[in-house]
């Protein structure tokens, strides 16, 4: 009895492994090269969720990470957009896709031109932006 019920466990325990995405837990690592705050007013992920969510400042020169959670097993189509609190205020817009791979989550930037500059790089498990003056 004692056997059945360890290998129930067990068949439970990787079950719940294998269940887990890659994307989950993903990083979006946001830096603010700009003399400028920058207010986030748009954050959104078709097929899973990112936290923190809502309205956030990122201050100048500063850092903000967004983790990816509650994802599906289909591509997902990110979207965050950024308004500068000086006015005039401008626009930066970043656009992205994930993508759950056998070995983690793979990334493709599609961010439309803005205001100001966006770079992107990053590694399987991380995609790192950031926003400077052209």
């Amino acid at each position: 009895m004692k056997t059945i019920k360890l290998a129930a466990l067990a068949s439970l325990f990787v079950s719940q492994m294998a269940a887990a995405l890659p994307c989950d837990g993903f990083e979006i690592k946001l830096k603010n090269d700009l003399a400028d705050d920058l207010l986030v007013t748009k954050i959104k992920l078709h097929g899973g969720k990112l936290s923190p969510g809502g309205i956030q400042k990122l201050d100048s020169k500063t850092e903000q990470v967004f983790t990816v959670n509650n994802t599906t097993n289909l591509p997902m189509t990110g979207e965050l957009v950024f308004h500068t609190i000086t006015l005039p205020s401008k626009t930066v817009k970043i656009h992205f896709n994930l993508a759950n791979t056998g070995l983690g989550c793979s990334y493709a930037d599609t961010s439309p031109a803005s205001d100001y500059s966006v770079a992107a790089s990053g590694s399987l498990n991380q995609l790192n932006y950031t926003i400077y003056n052209r």
